[in-house]
């Protein structure tokens, strides 16, 4: 799963701010985390992506991001299972 998340001013749209770091979380339907990665913001964007393993169930999930600033934010998205052969 690829992600970019950008880190603005709401006011003005410009970063504003120097290289800080941020949390990202991909959160279970049933609230757990499921993994994190720690990721360096550069000039308001940062990129990355979780590698879902095959034990993922399938269902609503949560990318939620903590900011070393203080600031957070999370956004619902959705993970089909793989289909499964029939007979």
């Amino acid at each position: 799963m690829w992600f970019r998340i950008w880190q603005l001013a709401t006011a003005t749209l410009n970063s504003g701010r120097a290289h800080h770091g941020m949390t990202v979380q991909l959160v279970s339907p049933k609230g757990a985390t499921v993994l994190q990665k720690r990721l360096l913001v550069q000039a308001g964007v940062a990129t990355n992506d979780f590698v879902l393993p095959p034990s993922v169930q399938g269902g609503e999930y949560t990318l939620r991001v903590y900011s070393d600033h203080g600031a957070s934010t999370e956004r619902k998205c959705a993970h089909w299972s793989s289909w499964s052969k029939q007979a």
